[in-house]
């Protein structure tokens, strides 16, 4: 259970981040090289186990560290 609030909590970083960019989510896919189905998945916590690179891709499109989607998880 407490994993599952983790994920979801991950995702709203993730989100909110995003947001706060001024970015879409296909923007954010293409900057970090990732498919935007892909991108979707994670940013809507239907992926169970979101692969670290691809964390630190988004973060990277994001301009931020990865270690901020942490925050609150």
């Amino acid at each position: 259970m407490e994993f599952k609030k983790s994920r979801a909590q991950l995702s709203k970083n993730i989100t909110k981040f995003r947001l706060e960019a001024g970015l879409s989510k296909a923007q954010v896919a293409r900057k970090a090289g990732i498919s935007y189905s892909c991108y979707c998945k994670i940013e809507n916590n239907i992926t169970r186990d979101p692969y670290i690179t691809k964390l630190v891709r988004i973060a990277d499109a994001l301009n931020i560290t990865y270690s901020v989607f942490f925050k609150d998880c």
